[in-house]
């Protein structure tokens, strides 16, 4: 190590090093209780723990470990974000991908005792709740008759957001850890009443991303925590739960036709009008990648195309055009659509790398699932952004930062332990 370094390093005295440790742990923790109920403090917490934390790099020389494979697919993830919005001249929403990316890439880099990631944990948790109640006020006074939290909005992105905590919370549940005092009973509450407000919202994309968690998760929970009593009662009761809330959930959309504009009636769920759609978003998305194939439109940038481009576009290249077989959207309703229209092959590469590595990690540290919460949440926000990407566009706004604040946080946890994915965690 150079002197400079050295030097840098000794001016930053312990007390200094836990204050700024400190103040880094209660910034994650406003950001995330802010994340799903109010727009300001989430991006005001956001940014002033990027600042803290490049502050002190700087000053102690000290970024919080060696580069590696992660830190590389998150440069590519943001590095093809700026590219194709620069080259495309659509910045679009770079600012939402930049407080996506980065706050997850410096949560990577940020010890935290285990204490401390429960707490953020719990919190999470917490302003869920509050959010689920405030969501649910105005559809139970028939102002609204879609459910959706404060701060994210559109229905299926809250389901989005939900679905997130409600597998994290099975697992959690499943692991039957206790971090602090009452740790497992909340997360047991907690898990039904997310899983509850799921059904309730009627997003396919988002229970198909909790019904994959179930499949593959869950099983890897059960077979690392054991064959004992305990576990033996949490797969009754998980499983006598599915069936009297699914059942509430007929009920509710039987005695209340308007409820979730209609998306629990029965009919709606065998509908695949909403899927017919889905392909006309995307058969748009397709059409306009062609005319800028190797790094897109730029982030957002699906949201400004209209199917007159397109037909004029493939007029251009002598080919037919319907205009009705196109749709115009906000989003492409899918992750893979979305990133291949707005940042072309070299963004598609880029996530590709960034899923592939995240999928490999959780396998590989399989034999966390006996113990790690973080372990749990990060294969929760797998299966919602991978699994619900395919009918939705996960890897944006507030369920996409919170997904990819699980990753992070774990990588962190998985960094200082010896032998990362080999290695026990005690219990607490």
């Amino acid at each position: 190590m150079s002197d400079s370094a050295v030097a840098g390093r000794a001016t930053v005295t312990p007390a200094l090093a836990g204050g700024l440790g400190l103040a880094l742990w209660l910034l994650l923790c406003v950001f995330v209780v802010s994340l799903p109920l109010v727009e300001a403090p989430k991006n005001i917490a956001g940014g002033l723990f990027l600042m803290l934390w490049g502050l002190h790099a700087l000053r102690t020389r000290d970024a919080g470990g060696p580069w590696d494979r992660f830190d590389t697919a998150f440069a590519f993830m943001l590095g093809s974000a700026l590219l194709s919005g620069w080259v495309g001249g659509d910045a679009g929403d770079l600012g939402g991908v930049i407080r996506l990316l980065v706050v997850a890439w410096v949560a990577k880099r940020v010890p935290l005792t285990q204490r401390q990631r429960a707490v953020v944990l719990g919190l999470a948790c917490f302003a869920l709740i509050v959010g689920i109640v405030l969501g649910a006020v105005p559809v139970i006074q028939g102002r609204r008759p879609y459910f959706e939290l404060p701060s994210v909005g559109q229905v299926n992105q809250s389901a989005l957001y939900i679905a997130v905590l409600a597998c994290a919370a099975i697992g959690w549940t499943v692991q039957g850890q206790r971090p602090f005092r009452g740790w497992l009973a909340s997360a047991a509450a907690s898990a039904a009443l997310f899983a509850l407000t799921l059904l309730i919202t009627g997003s396919r994309a988002a229970i198909l991303a909790g019904l994959a968690f179930m499949a593959t998760a869950l099983p890897a929970l059960l077979w690392q925590t054991g064959r004992n009593p305990r576990t033996r009662r949490i797969l009754l009761g998980t499983c006598v739960w599915l069936v009297a809330g699914t059942a509430l959930v007929m009920v509710l959309g039987k005695s209340y036709p308007e409820l979730s504009g209609r998306k629990l009636q029965a009919a709606r769920w065998v509908s695949v009008e909403s899927v017919d759609i889905r392909f006309k978003h995307w058969r748009l998305a397709v059409d306009a990648w062609r005319q800028k194939p190797l790094l897109g439109f730029g982030p957002d940038a699906f949201n400004g195309l209209t199917p007159q481009q397109v037909c004029a576009w493939r007029e251009q290249r002598g080919e037919p055009c319907d205009p009705a077989r196109y749709a115009a959207a906000t989003h492409a309703h899918s992750l893979y659509i979305a990133t291949l229209v707005e940042r072309g092959l070299v963004g598609i590469a880029a996530l590709a790398f960034l899923l592939a590595l995240w999928l490999g990690a959780l396998v590989k540290a399989v034999r966390q699932a006996a113990w790690s919460p973080l372990w749990a949440g990060s294969a929760a926000g797998f299966a919602v952004v991978a699994v619900g990407g395919i009918f939705n566009t996960t890897l944006r706004v507030e369920h996409g930062s919170l997904a990819l604040l699980l990753l992070g946080m774990w990588l962190a946890q998985r960094r200082e332990e010896p032998g990362q994915a080999g290695s026990h965690c005690p219990r607490s």
